[in-house]
């Protein structure tokens, strides 16, 4: 370890004529002079207990000094540590560097002090457990060891679909893939014995489409049938706001939710409505404006929010074009500005909410989604510079959002590099850069091997020379077997969207080249550790993925290639075996059939054009 993660804002070391050194093993008295909570003796203990000694004289104080919000001082000399705070967060907080300098210094610490202090109050994490990966308790348990090892304070279980326990609705959970009532609790006081405070999420307007799929709630729906955008015809994922039956279906879910948390948020999302202003409310929104309705929908359901005690939290991706509007949100809502590129003018937004006097939030990405393992560069742009905005303009926070678009295809270990660099940046912006990142990484891995992998599998979007900022082109296969499954005619549109996103042949090289440079580096052995094995099999997806670009681009030249489409499904069979026991390893097991569908899906449809292709050359 070269340096504290995440970085300190200023550390002395206090130098003599001859080095001294605390024995950590040695503090075996807690003094709590003006500061006492379970939670700090029992990670006190946990420092001390880490060490041996023979020696028992030392103390580690905590005492009471004005020095902000989770600030702390730590004072260490030879046979004391002493922690001044003015809350109990700071004193955490401290004990957090004391148990990283103890593992730095194998537990003979120099003589120092250090002041600290994190440059943006809200340090959060948006865990996507939707879309079918739903994390067993203990994933979860590990991710908040991780995140208060880094100073995060807020963490958020994105639910949409019926990943959450709808105790008043049990029909609706009938496959048994969602966090219970009584494992949130759970995860509520870990989380909290962490300092982290736990906030609900719900999506209650936009992405409904699980809820609406039921005969119990299909005529709340925005538009009737099939909904046409970007190029395909999608499921409706709307509620009609209009509808009175809408806000009773989403406050029975709040009231199934909220009352078994004690955080003082909500995140209620409210993103993406993609249909509002069509279907059923094109008359509401031709007649107010489509902003005035999602505003008014918006705050009555913010009401209900409100009266459970909780602070409301809003994603800004329509309101954040509007900003008259902004002003008819409720006062006490917080503005979520979420953007995943490198170009997302997160600058621009928070200035003019910082005029506009909003309380808001940067949410950037950690860009895994959509790409097997990640978009290192999007990530590294939508994060620094969400973390710029926030900085300059005075927003509360920062929340880091992981998403799972596609069948959440991509391994956790993936998700690292953008939660390291966000805790970084959040909390000493101008002390951070880019190579922070895998020093600490490595660090948090035990491994620089592993860290130097998983940055470098992180970055194959860069072999593709006209990037999409959504999905990459090696993965867009899988993206458009799924969107096509609404289609009369799918293998013809499945072919034309795949069409427009082949690999040039400089990108198929580019690529090939990149592959066999990695098959050298990794240890294809199934035997080795967790994140070795997730690294492996996310290897051969992209493997499976650059062979179905060639039988693609073979195909739409009438020249179909039998032996790759063999190879094509050998690849992708050991591929499921191996997902399935990576899936259960970290997530429940019934959501896996969900995730592999999207390949199961890809399978079929090139076999279809495989059927096509071979009756055409008969």
């Amino acid at each position: 370890m070269k340096s504290l993660i995440p970085i300190c804002k200023e550390l002395k070391y206090h130098n003599s004529e001859k080095k001294r050194y605390l024995d950590i093993a040695a503090c075996q008295t807690i003094d709590y002079t003006s500061f006492f909570d379970e939670r700090l003796e029992a990670l006190a203990e946990i420092i001390v207990d880490s060490y041996v000694s023979d020696k028992r004289n030392g103390l580690i104080t905590f005492k009471y000094q004005k020095l902000g919000s989770e600030a702390y001082c730590l004072s260490i000399r030879e046979k004391r540590v002493v922690i001044k705070a003015e809350d109990l967060n700071g004193c955490y907080y401290a004990l957090i560097t004391l148990k990283q300098l103890a593992k730095k210094y194998h537990g003979l610490i120099p003589e120092m002090t250090i002041k600290d202090s994190p440059d943006l109050r809200i340090r959060g994490f948006h865990y996507d457990i939707s879309r079918s990966k739903v994390p067993t308790v203990k994933t979860v348990y590990e991710l908040i060891d991780l995140l208060a090892d880094l100073k995060y304070n807020h963490l958020e279980l994105y639910v949409e679909g019926f990943s959450f326990e709808y105790q008043s609705m049990p029909f609706v959970n009938k496959d048994k893939n969602y966090i219970s009532v009584n494992e949130y609790k759970q995860i509520e006081k870990y989380a909290n014995d962490h300092f982290i405070d736990l906030v609900p999420n719900q999506n209650g307007f936009g992405h409904m489409t699980e809820w609406l799929k039921l005969d119990e709630f299909k005529d709340l729906a925005n538009v009737d049938g099939l909904f046409y955008m970007w190029g395909s015809n999608r499921y409706y994922s709307t509620l009609d706001p209009t509808n009175e039956e809408s806000y009773k279906l989403v406050k029975q879910m709040y009231d199934d939710m909220l009352p078994h948390s004690n955080s003082s948020y909500f995140n209620m999302d409210f993103d993406e409505p993609y249909e509002l202003g069509h279907g059923k409310s094109k008359e509401a929104c031709e007649l107010y404006g489509k902003e005035i309705v999602y505003t008014n929908y918006f705050n009555k359901l913010a009401s209900v929010t409100k009266s459970y005690g909780k602070r409301p939290m809003i994603w800004g991706d329509v309101i954040i074009h509007h900003p008259k509007a902004i002003k008819t949100l409720d006062p006490d809502a917080i503005l979520l500005d979420w953007g995943y590129t490198d170009s997302y003018p997160f600058l621009k937004n928070a200035e003019m909410l910082k005029k506009l006097k909003r309380p808001f939030i940067t949410a950037p990405g950690t860009s895994t989604w959509s790409a097997v393992t990640a978009k290192y560069t999007e990530m590294l742009g939508s994060v620094k510079n969400a973390a710029e905005a926030a900085y300059r303009y005075g927003g509360l926070g920062i929340i880091l959002t992981d998403w799972g678009d596609f069948g959440h295809l991509q391994y956790l270990p993936f998700s690292l590099p953008g939660i390291v660099y966000t805790s970084l940046l959040s909390w000493n912006y101008n002390s951070t850069s880019i190579h922070h990142i895998k020093e600490c990484l490595t660090d948090l891995l035990e491994s620089e091997y592993l860290a130097k992998m998983i940055i470098e599998m992180s970055n194959y979007h860069l072999n593709e020379e006209h990037y999409r900022d959504y999905s990459t082109k090696l993965f867009n296969p899988i993206t458009n077997a799924e969107l096509v499954q609404t289609e009369s005619d799918l293998l013809e549109v499945f072919k034309r969207k795949c069409y427009y996103n082949l690999l040039t042949d400089d990108e198929y090289k580019y690529h090939e080249k990149y592959l066999n440079h990695l098959k050298e580096k990794l240890n294809l052995d199934d035997s080795c550790s967790l994140i070795h094995q997730e690294l492996n099999n996310a290897y051969l997806l992209l493997e499976a993925l650059l062979d179905v670009q060639k039988f693609l681009k073979g195909c739409m030249n009438q020249k179909c290639d039998l032996e790759t489409y063999d190879l094509i499904n050998t690849k992708l069979e050991k591929y499921l075996n191996t997902h399935y026991k990576l899936w259960c390893a970290r997530n429940k097991e019934p959501g896996f059939v969900y995730s592999s569908l999207r390949i199961e899906r890809l399978k079929n449809c090139l076999e279809m054009l495989k059927k096509e292709a071979t009756n055409y050359e008969i």
